[in-house]
């Protein structure tokens, strides 16, 4: 007999704190009275204009034991056994014989290594921990817009001091995960790190972080659980390089790539896909939903590979969400090749021991699967029969130190932890 217990909890309502009350009568009825240990909100975007992420909180709390740990974000929607939703609020819960602690601190995009040792020092002993904190955001322009695409010489020349500028004086830009996981992984070394970055609707203005009673846009939020029983596992929804780049400039925390192998990095990107540049600057209202297929995939020291979509493209740069190491391939993939990953990955965790998978996905890919994901959603009941709960973030975490690997923070990837 397992000793854990888990439960997902769902609610749809438009308002805020009724859904806060929801979301955690549905979790906690799977308990069957037991105390939980700690419990993962996830919300849409949305109840920032039906009540706040306040009151969708309170409406939580309303419900949930006092003194219990809470973790959390915005996510761009959700899959569970009752369906897949772009709004509305997710909860899981936990209960059985085991300790957990949370940890917390605020300013993870000026300050990663500090925020990052801050928690680090809040914990000890954890043989797993659920990490969230803010993914990527931008700055507006004018009108509201966001400047994505331009041809523009001298924007190229000026957006990776101005995304820095946004990104540690605005709260503005990147989210420099991979900073805040590579100290947490140095200074963790015996836990196992998982979890995912915040986002709202893939149109990246905000995203926000639930630690217990309050949300931020800043924070890093953690739950250390002393809790042997859980595998992890990730796969990439594409085929991997057979060929390799060196990357030999970039700028804004490794986020703005200008050149590959000393040519400018858009040439040699759109060479090895054959396109043309009337792609990106002809209808640059469809460059996320056209390359996302097309990804980067950067490979770092420990030869581990991370996918990435490019999201911007400023004169001959391209700008990921995420840092690029020194050296990229380029891959292609296509519906099919999604499907098989998901089949692949959801049967890796069917045995008899799992009671709950937590697993984590991409945006962008949530987005440019479109109504392909019901299809997905459908063939799980065929693959999966545990119960289970996908957010769709801003990027998988990952860190699995046993086995000298190294942090990871994926793109369009599938990562898990099946608990038992």
């Amino acid at each position: 007999m397992s000793e854990l217990k888990a439960g997902v909890g769902l609610s749809r309502k438009w308002d805020a704190r009724e859904a806060g009350r929801e979301v955690a009568e549905t979790a906690l009825e799977k308990l069957d009275g037991e105390k939980p240990k700690f419990f993962l909100l996830f919300s849409t975007i949305h109840y920032e204009k039906y009540g706040g992420f306040q009151e969708l909180l309170n409406g939580v709390w309303e419900v949930l034991p006092e003194g219990t740990p809470l973790i959390g974000g915005t996510v761009a929607g959700f899959m569970m056994s009752e369906g897949v939703y772009s709004r509305g609020t997710a909860g899981v819960v936990f209960g059985g014989s085991f300790t957990v602690q949370g940890a917390f601190s605020r300013g993870t995009r000026r300050n990663p290594n500090r925020v990052a040792r801050e928690v680090s020092n809040q914990l000890s002993g954890e043989h797993l921990v659920l990490t969230f904190l803010p993914g990527p955001s931008m700055p507006n322009i004018k009108s509201g817009e966001k400047l994505i695409v331009t041809k523009s010489k001298t924007v190229a020349k000026v957006a990776p001091k101005l995304l820095e500028f946004s990104t540690t004086r605005l709260n503005k830009g990147v989210g420099r995960e991979m900073e805040v996981l590579e100290t947490l992984s140095v200074n963790l070394p015996s836990s196992c790190i998982a979890g995912s970055s915040t986002i709202d609707d893939n149109k990246y203005n905000d995203n926000f972080q639930f630690f217990n009673r309050n949300f931020y846009s800043d924070a890093l939020a953690v739950i250390g659980v002393n809790y042997p029983n859980f595998h992890v596992y990730t796969i990439e929804t594409m085929p991997m390089p057979t060929r390799w780049y060196r990357v030999t400039q970039k700028k804004a925390f490794d986020h703005i790539v200008e050149k590959i192998e000393g040519k400018p990095a858009l040439s040699v990107y759109l060479n090895e896909l054959g396109y043309s540049e009337d792609m990106i600057f002809d209808e640059p209202h469809l460059v996320h939903r056209r390359f996302v297929f097309a990804p980067i995939v950067t490979r770092d020291k420990y030869g581990g590979y991370h996918p990435r979509c490019p999201g911007t493209f400023y004169g001959k740069s391209m700008g990921f969400g995420h840092p690029i190491f020194d050296e990229v391939g380029f891959s292609y993939t296509n519906g099919e090749y999604v499907s098989d990953t998901f089949k692949s990955f959801f049967e890796k965790f069917n045995d008899e021991r799992t009671v709950l998978l937590l697993s984590f996905s991409c945006a962008v890919l949530y987005e440019a699967l479109g109504k392909g994901i019901y299809k997905i959603y459908s063939d799980i009941r065929e693959w999966f029969d545990k119960d289970y709960l996908l957010i769709f973030g801003g990027g998988e975490i990952l860190s699995e130190r046993e086995k000298q690997k190294g942090p990871k923070i994926l793109e369009m990837s599938l990562t898990g932890v099946g608990l038992y």
